[in-house]
């Protein structure tokens, strides 16, 4: 989904597995409500085309700035999703509220 508030139950998980105690590395974060996704728009190739002013689905055609939008196509190809924290079970993060 665009936005998370649109579908607040669709439901993710991450596996932690760059370390060899994974379960460790998560500790503590069950106590948290939310946390914060940053990620690699891994598919947007078009960084070298990026434009300045894009036009988003839910505004009938007005153009806005792309840092006013949520539009993977930007000259950086990080994105950042705050989700719900649902779950911590043997370094696995269950969340909800995901928008990627």
């Amino acid at each position: 989904p665009r936005q998370p508030n649109i579908c607040t139950y669709a439901r993710g998980s991450l596996t932690i597995d760059c370390f060899e105690n994974r379960a460790h590395s998560v500790e503590g974060l069950a106590s948290f409500s939310h946390v914060w996704l940053v990620f690699l728009f891994h598919e947007n190739r078009q960084r070298s085309a990026v434009k300045t002013k894009i036009a988003p689905p839910r505004l009938s055609g007005e153009r806005v700035g792309v840092f006013a939008t949520r539009s993977p196509h930007r000259p950086n190809p990080l994105g950042l999703s705050l989700v719900k924290l649902e779950a911590v079970r043997d370094g696995t993060i269950f969340v909800s509220g995901v928008d990627l």
